[in-house]
């Protein structure tokens, strides 16, 4: 197969820093012209890329040599920027990484109790900051059974006790403040809904990047769902994960959009594997000249999201 522009960039040992340069310097320009300290979310968007590399290199999600999984996460994350300016969205993403991490470490392994703890212990984390995360819960247990055939009745066990973990913790904190209100929040939080598919949550700034993260993420799942058959068995699974979780996403983001600040990091990582997976192993003229397309219209996104924010 002749190897395209997409190929040998997806392939070079030199994207990964280049786009980290990139990135860098697009951040730098937004926290000149934003009033908010951008500086944590931006660690924070490093600690994330570094983790899908190792996500990326420990679970062969590429049968190739390519850094794209982690340059798409970061340029992607870019693109919201506006939603960036609160730290919390920055965890999201590295909770997310962290449960896939020792998710993906426990396939096939129905013994893997300390794994799976570890998988639902990173969404019991993030449900303190977003509690409506808990209703993935149900998913990642279907899930953890049917693409990574890890669910027993000891693995279930650890993933309530991962769950519930950061509340012990939280419950000790609070008995020793004698602060209960905070267990009110929370609830009222969990509790908290609007119409679905309501227009008034969107604008502009919001809707422009999380729609064009949403059609890389169908580009990304069509794609492999046509060529999966050249990955094994475990990446095939992986990939479905990402494909299904990254759909319960954007239906959840359409049911309840006053979320999507940090649902859209949640779509970032299961889209930037299905992307780079799609830029990485196409080679047609057409896929080519959508490559282009597709960084020409980050580009534009990007500079159009500091725009907004200054």
């Amino acid at each position: 197969m002749k190897h395209r522009l997409q190929n040998k960039i997806a392939g070079s040992k030199f994207t990964l820093p280049l786009t980290s340069i990139i990135v860098s310097a697009a951040w730098l320009v937004a926290w000149q012209a934003s009033a908010s300290d951008l500086l944590l979310p931006f660690v924070l968007l490093g600690i994330s890329a570094y983790m899908m590399v190792f996500l990326n290199n420990h679970h062969v999600l590429m049968r190739t040599y390519s850094r794209m999984a982690s340059c798409s996460l970061l340029v992607l994350s870019t693109l919201v920027i506006c939603f960036q300016q609160e730290w919390q969205n920055g965890i999201t993403t590295i909770s997310t990484l962290a449960c896939y991490l020792f998710l993906f470490e426990a396939y096939q392994n129905r013994e893997g109790m300390g794994l799976i703890f570890g998988g639902y212990a990173a969404i019991g984390t993030l449900s303190m900051i977003h509690p409506q995360v808990v209703f993935y819960v149900p998913l990642l247990w279907v899930l953890t059974q049917s693409r990574l055939m890890a669910l027993s009745l000891r693995n279930f066990f650890a993933s309530l006790f991962g769950l519930i973990m950061p509340y012990w913790l939280l419950l000790g904190w609070v008995a020793f403040q004698g602060d209960w209100e905070v267990i009110e929040i929370q609830t009222k939080r969990l509790a908290t809904f609007i119409q679905s598919f309501s227009l008034e949550w969107w604008t502009p700034e919001s809707l422009i990047p999380v729609s064009f993260i949403a059609l890389l993420y169908l580009t990304g799942s069509l794609h492999y769902m046509r060529a999966s058959h050249y990955d094994n068995i475990k990446t095939r699974m992986i990939y479905k994960f990402f494909i299904i979780m990254g759909g319960f996403t954007l239906l959840f983001m359409l049911l309840q959009p006053q979320h999507t600040p940090w649902l859209s990091m949640m779509l970032i990582v299961n889209t930037a594997p299905l992307i780079a997976h799609f830029f990485a192993y196409t080679y047609t003229r057409f896929t080519n000249i959508m490559f282009v397309v597709i960084v020409a219209l980050a580009a534009a996104i990007t500079a159009y999201s500091i725009w907004n924010i200054s």
